[in-house]
């Protein structure tokens, strides 16, 4: 053993050098394999189930109280027109250039009298203090194939890890965004003809209407929720201005005093934040936290395999 170790150190210099890399590559490949070997047990604790969470205070709402149902009914009721709507309600760029003399007044008046009995039930429906929406990672299966033809019920997603009794919050589906929105619009248009044909009450109540679904849509705290909010928002200001402008004695006294209160009172009233919002993205952030990394228990832990995939999956 003796002279084995002299015959090393008699060896030339590089070849010193070469063998202590060698065996410093062995050692770091042996702490890499180790290091791999503990990533790869790594695994996130899913302590909270932040969407139950969210959801608990709607499901708490006094069915009577709940708006969703109704404008769901509404929208079925509206199935046979849906396509036609849609198309007509784009057909129109800027709806305050459109006048009574438009060739188009007459058609779009007249499909707006034929809808009065689902427009009467959205007025209601949005006069209701909560809208009630439950949200989820499924598809409302029934409504969507009423008001899309040829709809196909999606299978089981897993993009996001979104099976189970805890899915996570970025997969959530909003779809009663775009629905209250087609909903607000023709409430908006239907404000202005009614406006057109010296209608005052219906205006008013159509007026109303979009004020109270832009409160329904903020009852989820997102940002988009209130981004649509606004949108409704500004819709029904856009559409009271352009009525007093044309119709300016259609709306009476008390019409434009309970408006003005109206508007002062939605969104809460005051000032209008987004910290309930904030509130929310900042739980869809803590929920992909607890999804991605391990939990020491004192707000500190490690990126997890699941972490990656997930990374992967939103930069996709």
């Amino acid at each position: 053993a003796a002279s084995s170790r002299a015959r090393r150190r008699a060896r030339p210099w590089w070849w010193q050098v070469q063998h202590r890399l060698a065996q410093g590559v062995v050692v770091l490949l042996v702490l890499f394999g180790l290091l791999l070997a503990r990533f790869l047990t790594l695994e996130p604790t899913i302590a909270r189930n932040y969407l139950a969470e969210a959801v608990a205070p709607i499901k708490a709402i006094d069915p009577a109280q709940q708006a969703w149902p109704r404008y769901r009914a509404g929208l079925i009721s509206l199935a046979p027109d849906y396509p036609a709507l849609t198309t007509t309600l784009n057909s129109v760029t800027h709806w305050t250039e459109l006048r009574p003399a438009d060739p188009r007044w007459d058609e779009l008046s007249q499909k707006l009298t034929a809808l009065a009995p689902v427009m009467a039930q959205l007025r209601a429906a949005a006069e209701l203090p909560h809208c009630g929406f439950v949200p989820s990672v499924t598809a409302d299966n029934e409504l969507e194939a009423a008001l899309n033809p040829g709809w196909v019920a999606p299978g089981p997603d897993n993009t996001f890890g979104n099976t189970g009794d805890n899915p996570p919050l970025v997969a959530v589906l909003l779809p009663n965004l775009s629905h209250l929105r087609l909903i607000s619009r023709l409430l908006s248009r239907d404000a202005i003809f009614a406006a057109g044909t010296g209608d005052g009450p219906r205006a008013a109540a159509n007026l109303q209407a979009v004020l109270g679904t832009a409160s329904h849509v903020r009852e989820y705290p997102t940002v988009i929720c209130d981004l649509v909010a606004f949108s409704h928002l500004v819709s029904a200001a856009r559409t009271l201005n352009d009525i007093l402008e044309r119709w300016p004695d259609v709306l009476t006294d008390a019409d434009l005093v309970a408006l003005a209160h109206r508007f002062a009172s939605t969104l809460g009233g005051g000032r209008i934040t987004i910290d309930a919002a904030l509130a929310g993205e900042r739980a869809m952030f803590q929920d992909f936290l607890q999804r991605a990394f391990t939990d020491d228990g004192q707000g500190d832990g490690r990126i997890t395999p699941a972490g990656i995939r997930l990374l992967n999956t939103y930069s996709a």
